[in-house]
């Protein structure tokens, strides 16, 4: 019996020797110094992001406000979502797939209930004054489709929000 235990140790080892030299490396990342980021911000200012967000900002964003509120419709083979740059929230979010009774797409937010739950992407902080200003903001918005066009790749959507003391980013 230990034979047969030795001679399976080996043979994993083997396994797993030769698949580490067949395998391709993965290629390395560019260094995160290659990416451009704005300035900081003076340490007087407070300044909200969302905890998933990294405290670098892309140099391309706009940081001014919108003059409007707007609907941003996103549109792709499978869903077709509705952004508002009030507060930047998805508003809805029906899937083409699948047919309610009425043979209208699945809408996955319900409206009646909007009242009384937040929307999508509604932001929450400590103080309740800076919650009602990132929720009732217009957000500027970048990476906007083009007059209703149906997405044709991936895209990134950004909503921001900057004044003297806040800075939030969607």
């Amino acid at each position: 019996m230990e034979r047969r235990a030795f001679i399976a140790i080996v043979l994993s080892l083997v396994v797993l020797v030769g698949y580490q030299a067949l395998m391709p490396k993965p290629a390395p990342r560019p260094p995160a110094s290659a990416l451009q980021t704005a300035p900081e911000l003076p340490s007087s200012s407070p300044t909200v992001v969302p905890p998933t967000l990294s405290s670098t900002v892309p140099v391309a964003i706009a940081a001014e406000r919108a003059a409007a509120e707007t609907d941003v419709r996103v549109e792709t083979a499978t869903v077709l979502a509705t952004f508002s740059n009030r507060g930047g929230r998805l508003k809805s979010w029906k899937l083409k797939n699948y047919k309610d009774a009425k043979g209208d797409p699945v809408e996955l937010i319900a409206i009646d209930l909007a009242a009384s739950q937040p929307l999508p992407f509604t932001l929450s902080v400590s103080d309740e004054a800076t919650t009602a200003t990132l929720n009732s903001a217009l957000y500027a918005v970048s990476g906007a489709p083009a007059s209703n066009s149906p997405i044709a790749g991936p895209t990134t959507l950004t909503f921001e929000y900057r004044n003297a003391e806040i800075t939030a980013i969607k």
